[in-house]
């Protein structure tokens, strides 16, 4: 027998009849051919499943991928609110510490005129009385 390389069509139908008799060297040279197409068949499958998988590999990765950026943008957001209210909250308290220190003055500018008048009037009551 010489090795000789044929074509062989994968999606072939035909079937093989193997209860009819053949002489042993046609039988084996069928059995061939017929284990050619199954190797060619699973050969096919596993490429498509191959590429099936690689597939599913990418679409994995760019979701992964999608989805780190979303975490990225939501932390960033967090980060910007948290900065926002704290800047917020600085400039309340900035505020309030102002006004304190306005009122303060306030006070101290009233207990100053406050204090004059009662000098005022104590040198008034002291020529008052003389």
């Amino acid at each position: 027998m010489t090795d000789q390389k044929v074509e062989i069509n994968v999606d072939e139908k035909r079937e093989i009849d193997l209860n009819k008799e053949f002489d042993p060297i046609e039988k084996i040279v069928l059995l061939e051919r017929e284990n050619d197409l199954l190797l060619k068949k699973v050969e096919m499958l596993e490429a498509s499943r191959k590429v099936e998988i690689e597939e599913k590999e990418t679409e994995i990765r760019a979701l992964k991928q999608q989805l780190e950026e979303q975490e990225k943008r939501w932390k960033n957001r967090q980060d910007f609110f948290a900065w926002r209210s704290m800047s917020w909250r600085k400039g309340r308290i900035k505020e309030l510490l102002d006004r304190i220190s306005e009122l303060e003055n306030k006070l101290s500018c009233m207990e100053d005129a406050t204090a004059m008048k009662e000098q005022v009037g104590e040198s008034s009551a002291v020529k008052e009385e003389n």
